[in-house]
């Protein structure tokens, strides 16, 4: 009790210095701004009724000069009559101005004689514009005498003079008096700033002290508590699990955002509260499920189980609700109700017990099928490539358990073939694909052997594009089929990646296009295959890949894809390090671009065939 008592001693202590520092900077204020009140007064009693009157003598003045103009122009002499009345309010407002204290405003003798000035022209201007406006009529000019016209255009003109002089004094009387106000605001505006800098420098001083021992108090006996609370509040908000709290005569007393949402109220919980709890479940449930829990729910063991809820459109979804006793004020107890839609869980496991058996069945039959194209296109693949007069390197890596990326090596009475392709994607059907263009360019060079690349590939893509229909998927594959058909020299042909020498002569890197149509597209494409060829000198360096090298992707530091910044491997990355690279064996070569691909993600097929014509052979 005596804590208790010593804090609320500090706290009230504390509020009475600010209540002090407050009334002093109050006194303080008080005197400094007499001087400002005194201003003020004096602008609005004086210098702002002075510059607005000035303003309106201005304004009626434009005015009764353009109906004057609309008078002639129109020759109505009724526009004279309003131009009149607007000149009474050019007087009226000047006259306004005399009134006021002429020993603050300095302007009395200027302003009666400009008074005395407008008297004069207004009475010139109405004799003169009222003739002006009669003349306007067609017959009366036809009438009128020529001297007389002449004296009235004389008149017409002095007048208009005198109009400009007095347009100029009553300009540079609203600009004075403006000009006035302004500087007057501006003053009070400084000298209001002076002592609002000043009352605060009193006010921070003598309530500084009282902050600190507010700040202490609040941060070892409120701060932390409601910390606390805000906290437990927040993570109410923002969970989303529907919570609610519910008084033991069965209404809803809190809820949050979730609770209302779960339940298809899409307003908010406000316009659920004091609304009977049954509302949120059909009546079966209710009174079978949840008001047992209800009636015997007990303040030391929560209670968990699964119901069905009422949407507000009388749909249902299950949830699993969890409910226990929340003590509030003295022994005043309500019931907390935390409740999660389990729709989608349920949706799932039901789903995943269907598919798990099916998956079961089918993985055991795919198991095997797998494992045996696995080991089919590994067999495939050529041991020990060798060319006489060359030294070749080669890796192939699918990017699932069966690839779709193609190269071989086929010596076949006495010509050497070097090739390479790539099927559209990669898994089952890529590496079906790719094993029927094996097996087919096999067949066919074991007969043929000296065939045109161009030929070859012509053939190819016949039985290819047949298999593909009759699999009735959308596949395609790139391929190039070089032959080397004497020493150093290569006919090619087949549309692929670039061909990449490195040229021992220069240590450069020349790119060679490739050309042609894609395997398996259309059903012929005879018209659309080269023949191109190229020339490895010795030392030089072939190198053959698929975009699965050049596609890949950057690992952050994380090891997951940094898409975002689109690092990939890239042609010039590759040619870069085929240039450094190049005086290697090939498989010096291999390794270090596959050194260098560790850091990179490969979603496809990898394949790499590297080819190097030896120094010492020279045809």
């Amino acid at each position: 009790m005596k804590h208790s008592v010593s804090i609320f001693s500090k706290i009230w202590m504390s509020l009475g210095i600010l209540i002090f520092g407050y009334f002093l900077s109050m006194v303080v204020g008080f005197f400094l701004g007499q001087r400002t009140i005194s201003y003020l007064e004096d602008v609005s009693e004086y210098q702002f009724p002075a510059a607005k009157k000035s303003q309106m003598a201005l304004s009626a003045y434009n005015e009764q000069i353009k109906l004057y103009k609309d008078a002639v122009t129109l020759g109505e002499a009724s526009f004279v009559e309003s131009a009149d009345k607007k000149a009474s309010e050019v007087k009226e407002a000047l006259v306004s101005i005399t009134q006021l204290n002429q020993s603050r405003l300095n302007k009395n003798d200027e302003i009666e004689k400009l008074i005395f000035q407008f008297d004069t022209f207004r009475e010139g201007a109405l004799r003169v514009y009222t003739l002006m406006a009669d003349y306007g009529n067609e017959e009366l000019l036809m009438e009128g005498d020529l001297s007389h016209q002449s004296k009235l255009i004389d008149d017409g003109n002095q007048l208009q003079e005198e109009t400009i002089r007095l347009r100029k004094k009553i300009e540079l009387l609203e600009q004075t008096f403006s000009s006035n106000l302004k500087g007057q605001l501006a003053d009070i505006n400084q000298k209001t700033k002076h002592q609002q800098y000043l009352n605060l420098t009193v006010f921070v001083v003598v309530v500084t002290t009282a902050i600190i021992l507010i700040a202490l108090i609040i941060s070892r006996s409120i701060k932390k508590p409601l910390q606390k609370t805000f906290m437990l509040e927040n993570a109410v908000k923002q969970s989303v699990d529907g919570i609610a709290v519910i008084d033991f005569d069965g209404t809803l007393k809190y809820g949050n955002k979730a609770w209302a949402d779960m339940h298809g109220y899409g307003h908010g919980i406000d316009e659920l509260i004091g609304q009977p709890i049954s509302m949120f479940y059909t009546e079966e449930e209710f009174e079978d499920g949840l008001y047992p829990i209800l009636e015997s729910i007990d303040k030391d063991i929560a209670v968990k189980k699964e119901l069905f809820h009422k949407r507000k459109d009388g749909s249902v979804f299950p949830s699993i609700i969890t409910l226990n006793l929340l003590k509030e004020e003295k022994e005043s107890f309500s019931i907390v109700a935390i409740a999660r839609d389990i729709t989608e869980q349920k949706d799932a496991e039901r789903q995943i017990q269907e598919q798990a058996e099916r998956l079961r069945v089918a993985m055991d039959a795919l198991w095997g099928e797998m494992e045996l194209a696995k080991k089919i296109q590994t067999t495939l693949l050529p041991e020990s490539p060798s060319i006489w007069g060359y030294e070749i390197a080669a890796h192939m890596e699918a990017a699932s358990d069966v690839g779709g990326d193609y190269y071989d090596i086929i010596n076949a009475n006495g010509m050497d073939w070097v090739l390479i392709g790539d099927v559209s994607g990669h898994g089952i059907t890529a590496g079906l694909v790719m094993m029927m263009a094996q097996t087919s360019i096999q067949t066919i060079l074991s007969e043929y052997s000296d065939m045109k690349p161009s030929k070859l590939l012509t053939i190819i893509n016949r039985t290819i594009s047949d298999n593909i229909k009759k699999l009735g998927e959308q596949k395609y594959m790139t391929m190039t089929a070089l032959a080397c058909v004497s020493d150093g020299k290569f006919h090619f042909s087949g549309l692929h990646q670039d061909i990449m020498i490195y040229r021992k002569e220069t240590g450069s890197v020349e790119c060679i296009a490739t050309r042609g149509m894609w395997i398996g597209l259309v059903d012929e494409i005879d018209e659309m295959t080269y023949l191109d060829s190229l020339e490895l000198l010795p030392g030089d360096v072939m190198l053959l890949y698929t975009d699965g090298v050049t596609e890949a992707v950057k690992l952050n530091g994380s090891g997951r894809n940094d898409y975002s910044k689109s690092k990939m491997f890239s042609d010039t990355k590759l040619m870069d390090l085929l240039k450094s690279h190049g005086t290697h064996p090939p498989e010096g070569i291999k390794e270090g671009i596959l050194k260098e691909l560790k850091s990179y993600h490969c979603d496809d097929d990898v394949t790499l065939v590297i080819v190097k014509r030896n120094e010492h052979l020279v045809s």
